[in-house]
């Protein structure tokens, strides 16, 4: 028996929430294990001088990594699992620093047009991930006009009305951002548009694509509380219309520069939590070698009990967010209770479905597994330069961290 177009669509949604499961579950050890490999092999390229030809071989491991890594977060975000930085910005700002960087990329028999809202369209989005959506837009509407066209790019506010009505929105979502991708190329057949958000789905050669550019736009958008929709015929080009809820200006936040990870240094005190004994020791390694002193623990409560012993402010939280008994959020919540402008660096490969991180105050950063210890030190720095409170001697560290054991 043929199954109805709900129930297809209700059988692709409960695919995607069993890969989405299967993918969670190995995403945490699999990027603590890339995490080492590139502290290791970034201590190698270190060590190593120049012109030896060992070199090379930890080059090509650290580049092996990059790629895992780049594979995993695309995963993640087809599945809907991945770490958001939720920021409110204005869209039109973030297409306007983009246009130079499309028209590089897409052929020359390819015209570009912006048609971008006169006013504002806030939205609250992570806009590095939102960048890799409309890349892979772009991208995908360049290789639909083979012979050449044109690529628009339009924003726009709209008010909910009974014509515009998307049930994966909120009902309580009046105003809206729309953003629309048109391209004149050639089109798609409904066999495909039924298709074409599916993993590892794609009409094109295998030197050409994965098939996970559209999965992971998909699994992107709705992350962000947005909604995706598909307008396109043969011999008629393709419309893709991404629609949020409108946000609020005012709710903006400022992110300060700040300084080479390789130039940081300071006195103040860490608090880590890292369950994984290996990679804790790793980082506590690096931090106190740029003269940060570190309590360390390995799970929730630990880390509350060395901060109830230390007995003074700690500087920042540096936590892992999937921990035995109790999650990194739940430690950061805990020990606010004594100290609400803590800040947090939480360090996560994967989030969980409620992995979100609304820094509308900069207090709480993430930071994606795996990274580089130069990445990490650019944002403890960051952090702790809106703090600067005095940190605590080294052998006073030492000898609480050892009691928490």
């Amino acid at each position: 028996m043929a199954l109805s177009p709900s129930d297809r669509e209700l059988l692709h949604e409960e695919k995607l929430r069993a890969v989405g499961q299967l993918v969670g579950g190995i995403a945490h050890d699999f990027n603590n294990l890339l995490l080492l490999i590139t502290f290791c092999s970034d201590q190698l390229l270190a060590q190593i001088p120049a012109g030896d030809a060992s070199r090379k071989t930890v080059s090509s491991i650290s580049d092996a990594v990059g790629r895992a890594s780049i594979l995993t977060r695309q995963l993640l975000a087809f599945s809907q699992r991945q770490v958001m930085d939720l920021k409110v910005i204005d869209l039109n700002k973030v297409l306007l620093r983009a246009e130079q960087m499309y028209c590089r990329l897409i052929n020359p028999d390819v015209q570009l047009k912006l048609n971008l809202a006169r006013d504002q369209v806030a939205v609250k989005i992570d806009v590095d991930q939102f960048e890799t959506v409309l890349l892979n837009l772009v991208m995908n509407a360049q290789d639909a006009m083979r012979n050449g066209g044109q690529l628009t790019i339009e924003t726009g506010n709209e008010e909910s009305t009974d014509a515009v009505n998307d049930d994966t929105l909120s009902p309580n979502t009046n105003r809206r951002v729309v953003l629309r991708v048109t391209d004149t190329g050639c089109g798609m057949s409904e066999e495909v548009k039924s298709r074409m958000f599916e993993p590892y789905f794609t009409t094109k050669p295998p030197e050409k694509g994965t098939g996970l550019g559209l999965a992971v736009a998909h699994g992107i958008v709705c992350q962000m509380n947005g909604a995706i929709r598909v307008d396109s015929n043969i011999g008629m080009g393709t419309t893709i219309e991404i629609r949020f809820p409108a946000a609020n200006m005012a709710d903006s936040s400022f992110s300060p520069e700040v300084s080479n990870g390789d130039d940081a240094r300071g006195v103040e005190t860490i608090l880590l939590v890292e369950d994984e004994n290996e990679l804790r020791q790793f980082l506590k390694t690096n931090l106190e070698t740029h003269g940060y002193c570190v309590l360390d623990a390995r799970h929730g409560p630990a880390a509350i009990a060395v901060a109830i012993r230390f007995g003074k402010k700690i500087d920042l939280l540096l936590t892992d967010v999937e921990l035995p008994e109790m999650s990194g959020y739940a430690v950061a919540e805990a020990l606010r209770a004594d100290d609400p402008d803590m800040p947090t660096i939480f360090m996560s490969g994967y989030g969980g479905p409620d992995a979100v991180c609304e820094s509308s105050s900069n207090k709480d950063v993430f930071l994606l597994k795996p990274f580089r210890i130069t990445q990490l030190l650019q944002k403890v720095n960051e952090v702790l330069r809106r703090r600067g409170a005095p940190g605590l001697q080294r052998s006073e560290v030492a000898t609480i961290a050892a009691d928490s054991r």
